[in-house]
C-alpha cells in the first residue's frame, strides 16, 4: 500500500514582510523501503539517489530564492 507523501511547507520571509511558501515532501523510510526490490538489482539504489538529489535540489533552490529575494528588497 502506498500512502501519499506528506508535504512540508518551507516559508521564506523577506525584510519587506513578503512571504514565499514552498512545499516539499520526502518519502517516509517505510514507503521508500517498500520500493526496494528483493532480487538484488541496483534499481533501488537509483531510486534512493534520485530522492536524495531531489531533496537537496529543493533545499539548494529555496536557499538561493531567499538570497535573491533578500538582495532584491535591499536595492
Amino acid at each position: 500500500m502506498m500512502l501519499g507523501a506528506q508535504k512540508t511547507p518551507i516559508a521564506i520571509r523577506g525584510t519587506s514582510g513578503k512571504v514565499i511558501i514552498v512545499y516539499s515532501s520526502m518519502d517516509s523510510d517505510l514507503e521508500a523501503f517498500s520500493h526496494n526490490p528483493t532480487d538484488g538489482s541496483l534499481a533501488a539504489l537509483a531510486f534512493q539517489l534520485t530522492a536524495v538529489t531531489n531533496y537537496l535540489n529543493q533545499r539548494f533552490l529555496s536557499y538561493w530564492v531567499g538570497l535573491l529575494f533578500r538582495q532584491r528588497t535591499h536595492q
